[in-house]
């Protein structure tokens, strides 16, 4: 959705977002984290994702790739309209607080 919208990367926006959607979802996909961690050989599959991202020199932040800081709203009244299949119950103000850490680069966390 991003991508399209905002004529982002598609590779550099899934490493950007990985991370923080990972961070959305922890509590209800946790056999999910629990993988993530075993693959990553890290105790956190949140701050695991985004250290690889650091290490691999991928961009971390919405921002640096063209998105508008305008865009983050736009982005969630699109997913809250679309409502996509998600673990997680969407949660526009959750939405919001995630995607504006993304766009500046923030390390993400649950809410």
């Amino acid at each position: 959705m991003l991508g399209g919208s905002f004529d982002l990367r598609h590779a550099e926006t899934h490493a950007v977002m990985l991370p923080h959607v990972v961070a959305y979802n922890s509590a209800a996909a946790l056999a999910a984290m629990e993988r993530v961690e075993n693959a990553l050989s890290q105790p956190d599959a949140v701050a695991g994702l985004f250290a690889l991202n650091r290490t691999l020199g991928n961009p971390l932040s919405l921002s640096k790739l063209g998105m508008p800081y305008e865009g983050i709203a736009r982005a969630v009244e699109q997913v809250m309209k679309d409502q996509y299949s998600n673990p997680r119950p969407l949660e526009a103000a959750a939405l919001h607080s995630m995607l504006a850490r993304a766009w500046s680069g923030e390390a993400p966390h649950a809410e």
